[in-house]
């Protein structure tokens, strides 16, 4: 038995948890690049992808060849080992509805008439109430 099977019972490639393969290398990365990681606290993001842009631009990771794919704001589509995000917004389409008087201060109609076909699904985690929110 090796020493890394006597600690564990297991061999390395037995392990449940940890890298298994090089996906480094797999997207092209040098042997010799170390493998960065970040931290997420999720009840803060809005989904901005700012933290994902900063940490590949800081690590001088190439770009990805990513681009949009027209469904809402997600870019990514899914994780993989040069996207390390995956957050999308959900717009809903919705039937022509009457407004609701919420107290707030009134906007012209015309400026509502666009904005009618598309709903806003506001997931609580995410809201931060900003005072001048960008996905109003």
């Amino acid at each position: 038995m090796t020493e890394a099977t006597s600690r564990t019972g297991f061999t390395l490639d037995e392990r449940l948890a940890g890298p298994l393969h090089d996906v480094a290398a797999e997207a092209g990365h040098s042997a010799d690049t170390p493998r960065m990681g970040f931290f997420t606290d999720t009840s803060v993001c809005i989904g901005c992808k700012a933290c994902e842009v900063a940490c590949k631009e800081w690590n001088n990771v190439p770009e990805d060849g990513m681009s949009l794919t027209g469904m809402s704001y997600d870019n990514s589509v899914g994780l993989g080992a040069s996207t390390w995000r995956h957050v999308a917004f959900i717009e809903q389409s919705t039937p022509d509805t009457h407004a609701v008087d919420l107290g707030m201060p009134s906007v012209s109609q015309g400026a509502l008439e666009g904005d009618r076909e598309v709903r806003w699904l506001m997931s609580s985690d995410v809201c931060k109430h900003c005072t001048h929110a960008a996905c109003l």
